[in-house]
Order: C-alpha cells, then structure tokens, then sequence
C-alpha cells in the first residue's frame, strides 16, 4: 500500500466562535488535505452556516449525526475516508501552516504507523496564558517517542484504527489515550514529531477550566487510563488529607503547619519549575497556586469518582448475567 494521499477528521458541536479559525488555518497548509471529514454532533447555534462557506474552498465532507460524541463523530469520519493515513485535530485549535504535512510525512517516508504532533497553549487574557504555561507539556523537554500524543494532533495509518476498533465510543472523553494505549499493545511504532504543531485554546476561567479536569479525569479512570500516575496521586493526596485531620483533631498545631509549609512548598515549586523565578511575580504566584491546586484536586476527586462509577458498572454486569 502506498501512503501518499491522507484524510483530515475533525469533530464539533457548537463550535461557531472557533470554526472558521481552524477552517482558515487548513486554508493556509503549505500542504493541504486530500480529503476533510468534518462530523457536526448536534449543533444548535451558527456552526454549520460557517462551515458551508468553505465547501468550494475546501474538499470537505460534512457529516451530521446528532448526539454522537467525539469518539463516535471520529469512528464514524474515519471509516468514510478514503486514504489510507488519517490526520486527526479538534475545533477550538489552529493549525500552523505546514501542520499537516508535518504530521503525516513521517508515515509516508519512515517506518512508523503512528505520529504525535505537538501543541501550544494559546490565549488573550492573563488567565489564559498563565494555564498554559502552568499545564502544558514543555515540547523541548521532551526527547523520545514514548510520549502519548493528543488527538488534536495526531496522524495513523487506518489499517491500525481498524485493528483496534477505531476509538472507544464508551469513553465521553480521554478516548484518545484510551486509543493511543490500544495501538501500543498491538506494537504500533511512535514517532513525535515537535514540527507538527497545533496551537489550542485555552479555558477563560477557573470554572471552565474544573469542569474539563474533571472530564479528564473520570474518564481515565473509566478507561483505566495512566493508573499508576494518578495512584500515586491519590496516595499522596490521602497522606495530605489523612495526616491534616488527625493533627488538627490531636491539636498538633506545629505538626498541622508543617504539613501545610510542606504541600505550598510542592505547589510553589511546580509553579517556579514551569514559569520560573525571573518570571514571577504576586499575582502570577498566587493565581497559579490556585490553578495548581485546584487542577490537582480536581484529578483526585474525578478519578475516585470514576473508579466508583466503572465499579457500579461492572456490578450492574455480573448482575445482569446472573440474571440470564
């Protein structure tokens, strides 16, 4: 099989304010898709209007099946493509202008099945640029092909897709990690590329940014994603929580402030260690402590929360069986 030709799949629901940002974006690829499968979940606002002045432009596909999440929008793209390297991203993102030949050449001329492109955080107001400096990934530091790529810019070979069954439509979210796990177990090889970037929008405000971390969370724990990460978390956090109280209860109050120092320390060093000393300032470090923190609690919360829902589950099965 040759890989020349590729197929871009994007999901959206509701994405009128950010469509026709990432619509341009494709536009101005020094190389450009040979196929876009764009899949409309229910929109209720101006999307679709948006998107249909650039059906002349722009060799799109637009497909629309209401209430479908992302990783069924993206199973139901894929499997209507016509080429065999699938290029995937996500509204809400721009697309720098050689993204897309970026992503895919390396499948077309070595031998990976699998490329992870990079991101970068972008934003107008302070809040904005301070979580992307505080939450993500720092692409420079990170030197090998280990690294689970997002699906805002990711590209695969589609015989792989079909050899793991596409992404988990039982997953509202963390489905690409879910996916990215699959096609490690079936000895896809990796490659990153950090010349394939995509610059992603970062949430406005503190409630926005609970809510996604929350997702993110619950759904690893439903797919079981990264489990000894976020154990360890959780060890720590119930240490914290643990030690807290019974001092506070025993009127160790010298105890109680050393354990309070010590997690500030740890905040106060993530913050430092992402926008450094030079850097920051009061209103940098207090904002981002709050950030941190609540991020960090946020995972703890939503992963146990999702570890007792996929156990509900799995009882609600046993049960139903015993029932037959």
């Amino acid at each position: 099989m040759t890989y020349e030709k590729a197929s871009l799949v994007i999901t959206i629901r509701n994405e009128e304010k950010s469509i026709e940002a990432l619509l341009d974006s494709i536009l101005n690829q020094t190389k450009k898709p040979d196929q876009i499968l764009i899949v409309d979940g229910g929109s209720t606002d101006g999307t679709i209007n948006k998107i249909s002045k650039y059906l002349n432009i722009l060799p799109i596909r637009l497909i629309c099946q209401k209430d479908v999440n992302i990783a069924k929008g993206r199973n139901i793209a894929i499997n209507c493509t016509k080429y065999p390297i699938i290029a995937v991203t996500d509204a809400g993102c721009i697309l720098d202008q050689n993204w897309f030949d970026e992503i895919t050449k390396p499948i077309k001329i070595l031998d990976v099945d699998v490329v992870s492109g990079s991101y970068i955080g972008i934003g107008n107001t302070f809040f904005q640029k301070l979580v992307s400096k505080l939450l993500v990934y720092n692409f420079n530091k990170i030197k090998d092909n280990s690294f689970s790529p997002s699906s805002r810019s990711i590209a695969f070979k589609k015989k792989k897709w079909k050899q793991v069954k596409g992404y988990p439509e039982w997953l509202k979210y963390a489905e690409d990690t879910y996916f990215n796990r699959k096609l490690r177990n079936i000895g896809c090889k990796f490659y990153l590329n950090k010349r394939a970037v995509v610059y992603w929008q970062m949430r406005d405000n503190l409630s926005k940014l609970f809510k996604q971390h929350l997702n993110y969370a619950i759904y690893d724990a439903m797919g079981i994603n990264n489990l000894h990460i976020y154990l360890l978390r959780m060890l720590i956090w119930y240490i914290f929580i643990f030690t807290l109280m019974a001092s506070i209860i025993l009127n160790l109050y010298f105890f109680t402030f050393i354990i309070l120092t010590s997690f500030l320390a740890i905040f106060s060093y993530l913050i430092i260690s992402k926008i450094g000393i030079s850097n920051l300032n009061t209103k940098k470090y207090l904002l981002g402590l709050i950030i941190i923190i609540t991020v960090e609690s946020t995972k703890f919360l939503g992963f146990f929360y999702g570890l007792l829902r996929r156990s509900l589950l799995i009882l609600k099965r046993i049960r139903m069986r015993k029932i037959k």
